[in-house]
């Protein structure tokens, strides 16, 4: 009977004891991206995230690759202990079963998806291909693909359970003249040749963080990752039983998809690199959709999200698609998930609605009249509009840019 009563407080024990841990972990990241941002010729907090078609080799490029680089750590000795996903799904590519990105074609010169441990998966075309690449082990011990890829980057660090925000993959938009207007440009993101960032940046600078209005210990940087996609997030081969790591484990998301707005005509979160009309005013012109958004608080009630009434002049809430963290940690409270900021402080933030997903002011309860709960938690993943992020300290809007950047023609 005692020992019934004690399992409950042993477990939440446990459970803080792991939590602690999370916080630590990412504490100590953020030490070593202020110490690069410091000493780095570039100034870049992160140089982007472990996404190998876009960025480049992941023990090269990606926020992985510098901590390991720099010897302040290693990621894959140092991953949430409470969730159960014990890689990215981007493992899958390096594997040669990947599936999360319909990125293909030639490399462009200076790309660095050849680097690193990576040119071992050079071939005849010189082509990025996830899904059955090109391998040949560069010693004599003629290992297999999963073996090499179990040797050269989870053994030497680089892997992890933790996902980066929008800002710490890509910083801001790439922007276009519009008629004298600042403007996302859509059809210029190449969203399908390798190497690409989808019309944004690569990376985060510490210059663009000080020059932001939003305050550093605000700015999100990695957290908690979520489950990847069900169609492409399970591993596809087995490489090491004892990590965990075997045909058919789930695989977590690498980084969040930046703006979007929430599609109350078709129940989707809609992501600003795949709108038309591809040329959007972002700050001036006609209907400019970042202009006048109110980014949801706290103290939002769930009734007063909405399109209309926070969307400024283009009439839609823009702000960062967040479902690529979730909240594991549960010590007998509501669930929540550990955000890093750009500041090196770290922040828990509790999933209030225990969808598992964090919303940060999407108009979801406009869907509840077509769509219920377990419809909500399987097409979209929020399922209610309770605001679960506060700006103040974990900004989740659509641009960290200060005013000056929407400057239009008048010289």
């Amino acid at each position: 009977m005692l020992a019934a009563l004690l399992l409950p407080a042993l477990s939440r024990a446990r459970e803080a004891a792991r939590n602690a841990q999370c916080k630590n972990n990412l504490r100590q990241f953020g030490i070593a991206f202020s110490a690069q941002a410091d000493r780095g010729r570039t100034k870049k907090l992160v140089s982007g995230p472990y996404d190998w078609g876009r960025d480049g080799c992941p023990d090269t490029v990606g926020w992985v690759a510098d901590v390991v680089n720099s010897g302040s750590g290693s990621p894959a000795d140092q991953m949430c202990p409470t969730s159960p996903l014990r890689a990215l799904e981007k493992l899958n590519d390096l594997v040669g079963t990947g599936k999360s990105s319909d990125l293909q074609g030639s490399i462009e010169a200076g790309n660095q998806i050849f680097a690193g441990a990576c040119s071992a998966f050079t071939g005849p075309t010189a082509g990025y291909d996830p899904q059955g690449h090109p391998y040949v082990d560069p010693t004599t011990r003629g290992r297999t693909l999963p073996e090499y890829v179990l040797d050269e980057f989870i053994k030497k660090g680089v892997n992890t359970n933790y996902s980066a925000s929008w800002f710490a993959a890509r910083e801001r938009l790439r922007v276009s003249n519009a008629s004298g207007n600042v403007a996302f440009d859509a059809s210029k993101s190449a969203k399908e040749q390798a190497g690409s960032k989808a019309g944004a940046y690569q990376g985060l600078t510490l210059r663009v963080v000080e020059a932001s209005p939003i305050p550093s210990s605000a700015i999100p940087l990695l957290g908690d990752s979520a489950p990847g996609d069900s169609n492409e997030a399970i591993l596809g081969t087995d490489i090491d039983t004892d990590l965990g790591l075997v045909t058919g484990a789930r695989l977590a998301e690498a980084f969040n998809d930046g703006p979007a707005y929430f599609d109350t005509s078709t129940s989707n979160v809609r992501l600003i690199e795949k709108l038309t009309p591809a040329v959007l005013p972002l700050f001036t012109g006609t209907d400019p959709i970042f202009t006048d958004d109110f980014v949801p608080n706290l103290d939002t009630l769930p009734e007063d999200v909405s399109n209309t009434t926070m969307g400024g002049a283009d009439g839609r809430l823009w702000l960062q698609d967040t479902r690529d963290w979730f909240a594991w940690h549960a010590g007998g409270g509501k669930p929540s998930a550990n955000i890093l900021m750009a500041d090196a402080s770290v922040i828990e933030v509790n999933d209030l609605d225990v969808d598992g997903f964090l919303n940060p002011g999407f108009p979801i309860d406009t869907m509840t009249a077509t769509k219920s709960l377990d419809e909500r938690k399987s097409d979209i993943g929020y399922t209610t509009s309770t605001v679960e992020f506060d700006p103040g300290s974990c900004y989740n809007g659509p641009s960290i840019d200060g005013n000056a950047i929407g400057k239009g023609t008048f010289e």
